[in-house]
């Protein structure tokens, strides 16, 4: 077999592609990079619990090193909003991956897996489902349970599917709601065989020829049976129109602090899935070989019995859907507000990528781009200590002067002078070019394209070069 490649996926946000078109977009472009598979792969999302205490104590750090009484108040006003936030909630951390056992180079793969989910891909190692030993035990049913000292490590069970009808699924559910119950959980989607055409054609119509034998010796109504050869017919027109046919299986593992409560979250879990896919609790040995799925180790090498589905591309890509659920993210950057359709706070860091530190901020009028920007100004200043300059044409910038209690300025075009030399770039290139285009944005006309336009962006550049060369050092 050839060589197992691990890549973590960073989850967005489906709710920005809520439109019809934009989660058909989704689909479509899902289920191409399945229709590449020429081997096994597999999809994992872990849910695992996740606290603000990092961002707490960041923030109490600041407020103790800074020695600007104002920024350590700002500070310690925050701190007292997270823990609100943090004791208000159970938030939970999700984190994606993908398994591909390929030959081909893993950037490559990562590359194409990029392009098509449309959002970070990186090859690295998967997280352990569980730490320390655990053992098996069957009473009062069965899971694992940690050896030797728990140390707040939780119990677990591990579901797997024998039965699904996928051609009911969409991108809402019924996996999405499996991620908003709220509680750890490991869900992995085993790709463990994608067809060629006609291997594929092969099989269904087999699937086809095997239920009509069947339904040609029942005396009543076989509905199960007649929907089963009806969805195989779809599945024949659909790789026929292109799609690639799967062998597709879920296993979902969950977690929980007790037996009562683990009882009830499997209990959960098979009542919210059971009108899509049928889930069958694992025992004995083959409930420690279902951990497998959880790991980069082959379907083959695990070992279970076959209870694969057949499933066209399509609809497979719709089994991809966690990907959009990305709940609690890093807590780095600045806090941005909450996420749409979600209960988790949203943070960003306009610093990560130093060559771009520009930000659009688009909405409707009246929908509160202001009071965010003054938000965002008061939290960048609190904890990164960065000072700005605000230039704000409608006058609601007044609020934040008053809370900094500076004055505030009101703009004129006869009173207010802005110099269009300011140092704005580090190099005399960089910075040359950006005060020639300044230049070209108050004539109203490019300095380019004509002999006495040449000229002029001629001199203009070396009397730019006269001026700045007397500066030793721009970035100062």
């Amino acid at each position: 077999m050839a060589d197992v490649h691990t890549f973590l996926i960073e989850p967005f946000d489906i709710m920005l592609h809520v439109t019809e078109d934009g989660v058909q977009s989704l689909q479509a472009r899902f289920a191409t990079w399945l229709r590449t598979l020429n081997s096994p792969a597999r999809f994992i999302c872990w849910q695992m619990p996740a606290t603000l205490d990092e961002k707490i104590n960041d923030l109490s750090r600041q407020a103790k090193e800074t020695d600007d009484p104002q920024r350590a108040q700002l500070l310690m006003e925050y701190r007292r909003y997270y823990e609100q936030l943090d004791d208000s909630a159970e938030y939970q951390r999700a984190l994606c991956g993908m398994a591909v056992w390929s030959d081909q180079n893993p950037r490559a793969l990562a590359g194409g897996m990029g392009s098509s989910f449309d959002t970070l891909v990186v090859e690295g190692s998967w997280p352990a489902l569980f730490e320390g030993p655990y053992e098996i035990r069957d009473a009062p049913f069965w899971h694992l349970a940690p050896v030797g000292r728990p140390g707040g490590r939780p119990l677990w069970a591990v579901l797997n599917s024998f039965e699904f009808a996928p051609s009911t699924w969409n991108f809402f559910r019924p996996l999405p709601p499996l991620l908003r119950l709220n509680f750890p959980l490991a869900l992995s989607i085993i790709i463990s065989k994608t067809y060629e055409r006609n291997s594929a054609i092969d099989a269904l119509e087999g699937i086809i020829q095997a239920y009509e034998v069947h339904l040609s010796g029942v005396s009543g109504e076989d509905s199960r049976s007649v929907q089963r050869v009806a969805d195989c017919r779809k599945a024949l027109s659909e790789i026929n129109a292109g799609d690639a046919l799967h062998l597709v299986q879920i296993s979902i593992a969950i977690a929980a602090d007790d037996l009562d409560t683990l009882r009830e979250r499997i209990a959960t879990v098979i009542n919210e899935t059971r009108a899509w896919f049928s889930l069958r609790h694992e025992v004995g040995e083959l409930l420690a070989r279902s951990l497998g799925f959880f790991a980069a180790k082959s379907t083959k090498q695990i070992g279970l019995p076959d209870t694969s589905w057949p499933v066209v591309s399509r609809e497979l890509a719709l089994m991809l859907s966690p990907l959009g659920y990305r709940k609690l993210s890093s807590t780095e950057g600045i806090l941005r507000g909450e996420a749409v359709g979600a209960a988790y706070p949203v943070f960003h860091d306009s610093w990560r990528d130093k060559r771009a530190t520009h930000e659009i901020w688009v909405g409707t009028s009246g929908f509160g781009k202001t009071f965010a920007n003054n938000c965002y100004l008061t939290r960048e200043y609190a904890e990164n200590g960065n000072p700005f300059d605000l230039l704000e044409p409608m006058g609601h910038g007044k609020h934040i002067a008053e809370a900094f209690g500076l004055p505030w300025y009101v703009m004129s075009a006869k009173a207010t002078q802005l110099n269009p030399q300011d140092v704005m770039f580090p190099t005399l290139i960089e910075h040359a070019s950006h005060t020639t285009r300044i230049y070209e944005t108050v004539l109203g006309r490019p300095l380019s394209g004509g002999q006495r336009q040449n000229l002029e962006r001629g001199l203009l550049g070396e009397a730019l070069e006269i001026l700045y060369k007397g500066f030793p050092n721009l970035e100062q």
